[in-house]
């Protein structure tokens, strides 16, 4: 908590590590979550990948891959451009589920700060072949031979 609180302070964030809205019971994204609709019918449920990416902009949506993120986010209007550094973010999916808005303020945050985001999540046990696949660079591989 304390290294999350200084990389909030630093990007300007609000250091909230509840999910968000959990106090009223609304963990709704897009439909999803178990809310009742007001005919008393359960939406149909939104199925979250083990792994994939995410953005708050993108309304509940999950991207499967690299290439269909990267396409969905050249389309937004005032987001950095595509030569701005990335940066990855490595989640855990509990708490993209659970919609903790840390992760809406980082992936901001780091926007403001005229930089890229690249928030994968996993579920835990796939974090070393993420960061060799996704976030490991051509130059590093190039050392490391």
């Amino acid at each position: 908590q304390t290294m999350l609180r200084l990389l909030a302070r630093r990007l300007e964030l609000e250091p909230t590590l509840t999910p968000a809205g959990a106090a009223a019971g609304a963990l709704d994204a897009g439909g999803a979550g178990g809310k009742a609709a007001a005919d008393g019918e359960l939406p149909p449920p939104i199925e979250t990948p083990p792994l994939g990416l995410v953005h708050p902009d993108a309304d509940g949506r999950y991207f499967v891959s690299l290439a269909e993120y990267e396409g969905w986010y050249a389309t937004q209007p005032g987001k950095p451009p595509a030569g701005a550094p990335t940066v990855g973010l490595l989640l855990y999916r509990k708490h993209v589920i659970s919609q903790l808005e840390y992760v809406g303020q980082l992936v901001h945050g780091l926007e403001r700060c005229g930089l890229r985001p690249l928030p994968v999540f996993i579920n835990g046990v796939e974090a070393h072949t993420v960061v060799r696949d996704a976030f490991t660079s051509e130059r590093k591989e190039e050392l490391l031979r």
